[in-house]
C-alpha cells in the first residue's frame, strides 16, 4: 500500500510539472499554397529548412533594380516559436539603410510559383525608424527555393 501511495504521488507531481511551451507558428510545404493563402502574412524560408538556427541560408533580392543579401534570421527552437521573432536580414545597406523583411503578404499562387509583398522594417543608423512605402515592388518566387512557409496562427 505504502509504494502504491509513493507511485501515484509520483504520476501526479509529474503530470503537475509537465512543462508548457509556446508557439503561435504552423508549418506548410511550399508545395500547398494555392489561393487559400492569398492576402495571408507569412514567412518565407528559403533553400534549406532553417530551424533552431541550423542551415541559415542567404538570399539576394533586388531592391530598386539593387541586389541586397539577406540573411535568415529564425529563432523557433521547438519549444518557443514566435512568428514575430523571424526575419530577413539584409547584410547589405541599401541608401545606408538597414533593411528587415519581417514578413511576406501572399498576393497571388500559381502550380510553380507564388507572387508575395515584402513587409519591410527599414532603419537608418542609430535605429532610427523609417517609412518602408519607398519599396514597393512584389516578388515572384519559384516554390522550389521555398523550403518552409511559416503562418502565425491565431
Amino acid at each position: 500500500m505504502k509504494s502504491f501511495a509513493i507511485l501515484l504521488m509520483l504520476i501526479t507531481t509529474c503530470t503537475f510539472c509537465k512543462a508548457q511551451d509556446g508557439s503561435d507558428i504552423r508549418y506548410y510545404a511550399a508545395s500547398v499554397l494555392d489561393s487559400s493563402f492569398v492576402g495571408k502574412e507569412v514567412y518565407l524560408d528559403f533553400y534549406r529548412r532553417s530551424f533552431m538556427g541550423i542551415n541559415t541560408d542567404t538570399i539576394v533580392i533586388k531592391i530598386n533594380s539593387n541586389p541586397v543579401r539577406f540573411i535568415e534570421r529564425r529563432k523557433d527552437d521547438g519549444f518557443n516559436n514566435w512568428f514575430s521573432q523571424q526575419a530577413l536580414e539584409a547584410i547589405d545597406s541599401l541608401y545606408g539603410i538597414a533593411i528587415k523583411i519581417t514578413s511576406w503578404t501572399i498576393l497571388g499562387t500559381t502550380k510553380e510559383s507564388v507572387l508575395v509583398k515584402p513587409n519591410y522594417s527599414l532603419y537608418l543608423p542609430k535605429e532610427t525608424w523609417i517609412c518602408n512605402r519607398l519599396l514597393k515592388e512584389d516578388y515572384w518566387f519559384n516554390k522550389t527555393i521555398i523550403k518552409e512557409v511559416l503562418v502565425q496562427s491565431k
